[in-house]
């Protein structure tokens, strides 16, 4: 639900925001056993948003789709100040903010509504080519990209994972039709789910994730098999996890997660 839209400006006939501002509010099934929204939510809301936001800046799915060009999401960092619960009200803001190589940088706030920060994120794009699959750089686009780089949701930009220790596998996930979106592949916010499950409820019921950083290294697709493995750092809050094609090998998830508890891996 839209509630406000600010700093907007007449573009090719219609009105563009440089900013994009909605409300959403925490269902039942968004919200788990301890009612904290799941981690997977936070990254349901901010790709409707940046999906809506691009949608009115004349970049959404449609208008690429017309230049056999789609984006691609290649890596995020979410760091969680307080999680909501069912019937709680978030108000979402993102923005464009800055071009980094080939990367077109995205980042989002979440508040409560007296404006307490929930989350604060940061996304990193790529523009690529249907046909070819092919990275394409951005001026391939049909329209420019304001960028508004004097506001930062955080400034962490992508980078490699350098992980510590020998990996332990945790479980095997079969892709079924419910894990696939429009572009035929499996979701985003889907590995967050499945990396959630690396988890059991004993761990949730005394922790709760602070941060995850995450990169989404290639497509995956129906009936494919990911093999799920966690990097354990005894000690610490902190633990890391891949998601590997089982019949390739080929990583195509990677995530670093912190975490507040008394647990360690």
């Amino acid at each position: 639900m839209l509630f406000f839209q600010e700093n907007f400006s007449i573009d090719s006939g219609y009105i563009m925001q440089k900013y994009y501002e909605e409300k959403r509010f925490v269902t039942t099934y968004e919200a788990d056993f301890t009612n904290k929204i799941k981690l997977n939510t936070f990254f349901n809301y901010m790709q409707d948003a940046a999906s809506s936001h691009a949608e009115n800046m004349g970049l959404g799915i449609s208008d690429l789709k017309k230049n056999n060009l789609a984006w691609v999401l290649r890596w995020t960092k979410i760091i969680i100040e307080k999680y909501p619960g069912y019937g709680n009200e978030i108000k979402i803001k993102t923005w464009p903010k800055q071009q980094f190589k080939l990367f077109s940088i995205r980042d989002f706030i979440m508040t409560e509504p007296d404006g307490n920060i929930i989350c604060r994120a940061t996304t990193a794009w790529l523009l690529i080519n249907t046909n070819t699959k092919k990275i394409c750089e951005l001026k391939s686009l049909p329209k420019e990209i304001t960028y508004l780089d004097k506001d930062s949701g955080l400034d962490d930009l992508p980078g490699k994972f350098s992980f510590p220790g020998e990996k332990v596998f945790s479980y095997s996930r079969k892709l079924n039709y419910s894990d696939i979106d429009l572009n035929n592949h499996t979701n985003n916010s889907k590995y967050i789910e499945f990396a959630s499950d690396c988890f059991d409820s004993g761990f949730y019921k005394t922790n709760s994730v602070r941060s995850i950083s995450a990169s989404f290294l290639s497509e995956s697709f129906e009936k494919d098999i990911l093999d799920f493995s966690i990097f354990p750092c005894p000690g610490d809050n902190r633990t890391f996890i891949e998601a590997a094609n089982s019949l390739s090998g080929k990583p195509v998830f990677q995530a670093d997660i912190e975490y507040s508890g008394n647990k360690s891996f």
